[in-house]
């Protein structure tokens, strides 16, 4: 068995490994990154299919932060703040584009009503409050809303309430949206996306269901001769036309860093006094005063308690690659958001529209939820992606149906975390039981804070880790 000392070993493959090796290493460090997974990015990482780059759905750079604070020093990030990466939001943004070119994306689209609307979903865009089958009964049912006593459920208390931990998002909803907002647009995308409810979803969790929490005022303002006009939720993407060019350039880096790197399995972690050594299936041994993990629990879990690891409640995705000759393409998106229950995809995504690039053919990648194609009695491939291109010809993005290119087809089954207490409790359980076991490790991911692996948030604590023990 070899043996090999480093300042630091991390083990992961998502950007917050690879940005920490990255800025470890140029800051002097020794670094060995260990992934031995078959990609790098983690989420944000590509699937091929015939010779083309897909997104695996729709992924995009978002540096819009709505507070004037700045922050350059990622020390001062606090992983256990909701959304704290909006106070380094430009950091965030520059740090990202030394590392490749963005474009600014289209406004991203909501279907409601087999009409598109600019977005509400994701962009503060209030359009769709104004169509007839919405209009009067939003109004009334945030007028009757702002009639009533203030109750601490209001959307501005959201991070200081601490009951927005316990409340469910279905709860918080009704009492600022009313109900036909919610029914009629927010709680069918989420069933669509996930077959489950909004009761499931914890309040201040929202944006991990990619569910927006707006002000009463703001929405009923929409019905009177003064609006209120949000700030856009302004989009970028990939000039090079797939979002995970970002890995890997961010790879290319590492190496010319001088980082070394091993795919091997891990086999085995122990925390001993003074370092912490990591076994490879290859016989290789590794060791540092300093492990980070940014690999999932489960190994570390069952090597500690000799059991499975927790079974965490999740939803499936079900991903269709598409390509369609820009000329025969009627309406044109960057993203299309469909809470409509006359269509069965949730969402889709124009890479080649989001990059500004010209090509012949676009690709676009289109997202479902396998349960819920089953609860509507579609459980054949060949009848799910005829459906698909009548929903496309319903929406007039197309005339034809067969200027649709299926390329590809493929579902990821379990791979989306629910926010809802019982998985909370669970991450408290492992969280307790990994920081007894090895407490010289670091832990990313969920387990310094839930939910804090959106992209700008592995961003910022690769960052942070590299800021700490440089």
């Amino acid at each position: 068995m070899s043996h090999h000392s480093f300042d630091f070993i991390i083990a992961g493959n998502y950007l917050t490994s690879m940005i920490a090796a990255l800025e470890l290493a140029r800051s002097g460090k020794k670094v060995c990154l260990l992934n031995p997974t078959p990609t790098w990015g983690g989420h944000f990482t590509k699937i091929m299919v015939n010779g083309h780059a897909y997104d695996p759905g729709a992924i995009s750079h978002e540096f819009t932060a709505f507070n004037e604070t700045n922050l350059r020093d990622p020390l001062q990030y606090t992983p256990v703040m909701r959304n704290d990466w909006g106070r380094f939001a430009g950091l965030i943004e520059d740090y990202t584009r030394s590392h490749i070119e963005l474009v600014k994306m289209q406004t991203p689209q909501t279907v409601y009503n087999e009409h598109m609307y600019d977005d509400i979903i994701m962009t503060n865009r209030l359009d769709v409050l104004q169509a007839p089958q919405l209009k009067g009964r939003i109004a009334g049912e945030t007028a009757f809303i702002l009639q009533q006593e203030v109750h601490p459920y209001h959307a501005r208390n959201k991070k200081n309430n601490p009951d927005f931990l316990t409340k469910s998002y279905y709860e918080v909803s009704l009492l600022n949206h009313g109900a036909t907002l919610h029914s009629g647009l927010f709680e069918p995308y989420f069933h669509k996306m996930s077959n489950l409810s909004t009761t499931r979803l914890i309040a201040r969790y929202h944006r991990i269901g990619w569910l927006p929490l707006y002000y009463p005022e703001t929405i009923h303002s929409q019905f009177t001769d003064k609006p209120q006009q949000l700030s856009d939720t302004h989009f970028c993407y990939p000039k090079a036309g797939y979002i995970a060019v970002f890995a890997e350039t961010l790879l290319q880096r590492i190496e010319e860093a001088g980082v070394v790197i091993s795919r091997e399995p891990i086999e085995q972690v122990k925390d001993e006094p003074g370092t912490t050594t990591v076994y490879t299936k290859d016989g290789q041994r590794y060791n540092a005063p300093k492990l980070i993990w940014s690999l999932t629990h489960d190994q570390l879990i069952s090597q500690v308690t000799g059991q499975p690891p927790h079974a965490f409640e999740r939803w499936s995705a079900s991903l269709a690659f598409l390509t369609i000759p820009v000329q025969q393409i009627k309406k044109d998106f960057s993203v299309l958001w469909s809470p409509d229950d006359r269509t069965l995809f949730y969402r889709a995504c124009n890479q080649t529209n989001s990059a500004g690039k010209e090509e012949a053919a676009a690709r676009i990648t289109v997202e479902f939820n396998p349960d819920y194609l089953r609860s509507h009695g579609l459980t054949d491939d060949a009848a799910i992606l005829q459906r698909l291109r009548q929903d496309f010809c319903t929406l007039g993005i197309v005339e034809d149906p067969s200027a649709i290119s299926v390329e590809g087809y493929k579902t990821l089954k379990n791979v989306l975390l629910l926010p809802c207490v019982e998985n909370w409790n669970l991450l408290e359980k492992e969280r307790d039981i990994l920081y007894a076991s090895y407490p010289r490790v670091h832990f990313t991911r969920n387990t310094d804070a839930f939910f804090t692996d959106t992209l700008n948030d592995q961003i910022i604590k690769g960052l942070r880790i590299a800021a700490e023990y440089k």
